[in-house]
């Protein structure tokens, strides 16, 4: 029989009260689905609901069965009694990596792929929200540099990283003091002329010579590195790009490779929207 109690801990698991994403949520692009399925074994999770109390050894399965994916959960409580729910999962936009996932049919809850490792080892998914986070190997072990980056990308996007519940065997925090936020464009246009703000724009040189945001320099996304930012001095910087993904794609690779002594911001609409809200720009 199908535990009650992990049910409700899978329900809250996948966010089942909505299909709408947070809109700090940016999935993967170029998601392969096959080489997704096997099993995983949970690293961490954000422990924010009574369901998944004294859940430990989680592993979860899944399996393509036609146009469908099976899936199962099975953890091992503090008693020592061991639990399994079963379900049953669909693509939603699979080349984004966002699935749904159902244990009580009708009812479904998104399962976002937020980043995945080159050779499909490691993955880190969401629900709907920044209230739920899980960090996922197909191994026993998890390479410290892979950590970081998704802790890093966690950071980024809102997660409260510092909350996770480690696996004792994976109980190793490896990033602090990472400074990052999203900013509309009503907030950046209230420090786009702050002497302490410097703006970004990530976009080809041509494209900016065609129109971009008054007081911004142009550093095209394939040309900034690590030493070009030395050579600023105000603490808060924005990127921005055509749109925001591109803009957020660049300032996660540049912070996860240079150290940042500086607050780094995108603008969540891009250039597009803030032309589209006819926010100043310079010809």
């Amino acid at each position: 029989m199908i535990n009650k109690t992990l049910i409700a801990l899978t329900l809250m698991l996948f966010s089942c009260t909505s299909r709408i994403n947070h809109p700090n949520i940016k999935t993967v692009k170029n998601f392969d689905l096959d080489q997704y399925m096997g099993t995983w074994y949970e690293v961490a999770r954000l422990d924010n609901n009574r369901f998944q109390k004294g859940c430990n050894n989680t592993v979860a399965q899944y399996d393509k069965v036609d146009k469908k994916i099976s899936v199962v959960n099975f953890c091992v409580l503090d008693n020592g009694n061991s639990k399994e729910a079963k379900g049953v999962a669909y693509p939603v936009d699979l080349y984004k990596g966002q699935l749904k996932v159902s244990f009580f049919r009708p009812f479904y809850g998104r399962y976002n792929v937020l980043e995945v490792s080159d050779d499909y080892n490691y993955a880190m998914v969401s629900g709907k929200d920044l209230k739920s986070l899980w960090i996922l190997s197909k191994k026993q072990t998890i390479e410290s540099k892979v950590l970081k980056l998704f802790l890093l990308k966690a950071k980024m996007m809102g997660f409260d990283v510092d909350a996770l519940r480690y696996e004792d065997v994976y109980n190793q925090k490896v990033i602090r003091n990472i400074s990052f936020a999203f900013l509309t464009n009503k907030e950046a246009f209230e420090n786009y002329d702050n002497d302490s703000f410097l703006f970004i724009d990530l976009r080809s040189s041509a494209e900016y010579e065609e129109g971009h945001i008054s007081g911004s320099i142009n550093i095209p996304a394939e040309q900034l590195n690590c030493n070009i930012m030395k050579h600023h001095a105000q603490p808060n910087i924005l990127f921005y790009s055509k749109v925001s993904d591109e803009s957020f794609d660049v300032a996660y690779k540049y912070l996860s490779k240079c150290s940042v002594d500086k607050k780094i911001y995108t603008l969540r609409d891009g250039f597009d929207g803030w032309k589209n809200a006819r926010f100043p720009i310079i010809y």
